[in-house]
């Protein structure tokens, strides 16, 4: 943001200098002329000033500063450039400094800092943290992985202490997180537009635990059809008794 500002800044200043430049360009290369001498025309037939150069032994006149210029790169190899006034140098030059010690200073780093800790949000980081432990089946040991917590901390520094450390703490926060999912599937159920049709089905899970899935299926209240699972209990078998 600052490197812009100071961009727009430098640009303002060079808009400025733009305005003045053809009438410095023009002082400039009149230093290289010289008094057109004896019996040498001062203007032309049009009654316009002729310009001598004073680098040439031969007579050379024109009635253009710029191709004075050109005849002086091409034939003297001297360019004819505008210069920046003390002034103008003098603005930039601070300019420059003010913006290379603001982005230094720590008041600068302090709102850095509260900006990275304003937008931390503990709720929706434990809900993240273990809708990723579910559904990718990882295990609660993950949150004592340092390497778990140095990529969060690269993104967010100020992430440190908003994810627990101890595995325990996981379960704890996967049961509080069934009771708000839970919840919300009972009020949606009681804004069923329809009855409520039920399925079951065993699927086995990957440590091999056989679980009856009940699911209920009905039309909510912005008319959409809704799957949802209301109950998984073990079973010993997959026989149509033990379902």
């Amino acid at each position: 943001m600052a490197s812009e500002v100071e961009s727009e800044a430098l640009d303002s200043i060079n808009t400025s200098e733009s305005k003045n430049t053809r009438g410095r360009l023009a002082l400039l290369t009149w230093e290289h002329t010289r008094p057109p001498g004896s019996n040498k025309p001062i203007r032309n037939k049009k009654a316009r000033l002729l310009f001598y150069y004073k680098h040439c032994t031969e007579s050379y006149a024109t009635q253009s500063t710029s191709n004075f210029r050109n005849h002086l790169a091409l034939k003297h190899s001297i360019t004819v450039e505008p210069k920046t006034s003390r002034t103008k140098e003098a603005i930039r030059d601070q300019l420059k400094d003010l913006y290379l010690k603001a982005s230094s200073q720590n008041e600068t780093e302090e709102l850095d800092s509260e900006v990275l800790q304003a937008i931390l949000n503990k709720e929706v980081i434990d809900k993240a943290l273990i809708t990723l432990i579910i559904v990718r089946n990882l295990p609660f040991r993950i949150v004592k992985w340092p390497e778990f917590h140095v990529l969060l901390q690269s993104i967010n520094p100020k992430v440190d202490g908003h994810i627990t450390i101890a595995h325990s703490a996981v379960s704890k926060k996967i049961y509080n997180l069934w009771l708000s999912q839970k919840d919300i599937v009972q009020k949606r159920l009681q804004s069923a537009l329809t009855s409520i049709h039920l399925s079951v089905d065993i699927w086995t899970s990957p440590n091999n635990h056989l679980l009856l899935a009940i699911c209920g299926h009905f039309i909510n209240s912005q008319e959409k059809l809704i799957n949802a699972l209301l109950s998984l209990r073990t079973v010993a078998s997959y026989s149509g008794d033990k379902q």
